[in-house]
């Protein structure tokens, strides 16, 4: 009798071990539905896409304040900022539905200069006094660089639309304005 096994996604130990995909990263099997297992590469494609951006914006970070590591108490406040939380305030739990750690790091960029102007002008007791005040700079920014980048976005749709018709459309047509007959004598219209 076949050994029945438990899928790692969905927690449900109703299939055979040869009716299941299985993944060998780890040590140990894990073995999923093959539905599951579609979800599974799904969730870790993302969560790799969110490193990656993440990774992004700490180098940013790192760039604007000239520091060697961010301390681990910076990441909640960035955290909330990419679910959508209020970053002072009310506490209001929104899972990633804010702006993506790629458009926070645009942001960090785009006010990378205001942000070091202030650093040099205010004395801040340390990094995350200074962190704190650039958060708030930043996240002033936030809806116009998503604006901005939505934008763009469409000018680059509507670029590639243009380039389609006019290869569907390669010949060369000629306009000409087909207006009224303008009669011999002179009409005070012709002045206005």
């Amino acid at each position: 009798m076949a050994r029945i096994l438990k899928c790692n996604w969905c927690k449900v130990s109703d299939t055979t071990k040869d009716e299941m995909e299985f993944e060998t990263q780890y040590k140990q099997k894990k073995y999923y539905h093959k539905d599951c297992f579609k979800k599974h590469l799904e969730d870790r494609e993302f969560k790799d896409k969110e490193r990656n951006e993440l990774d992004q914006l700490v180098d940013v970070i790192k760039e604007i304040y000239d520091v060697k590591i961010i301390p681990t108490v910076a990441f909640p406040l960035l955290q909330k900022i990419r679910n959508g939380e209020e970053i002072y305030g009310k506490r209001i739990k929104k899972t990633k539905e804010g702006y993506d750690f790629s458009l926070i790091s645009e942001a960090y960029s785009h006010c990378s200069e205001t942000i070091r102007y202030w650093n040099r002008k205010k004395e801040f007791s340390g990094f995350m006094q200074a962190f704190r005040y650039g958060l708030v700079i930043m996240s002033d920014k936030l809806p116009i660089i998503e604006k901005q980048r939505r934008e763009q976005e469409m000018r680059e749709e509507i670029s590639k639309r243009r380039v389609y018709t006019k290869d569907q459309h390669h010949e060369d047509r000629e306009y000409t304005f087909v207006g009224a007959k303008k009669s011999d004598e002179m009409d005070i219209s012709d002045f206005l």
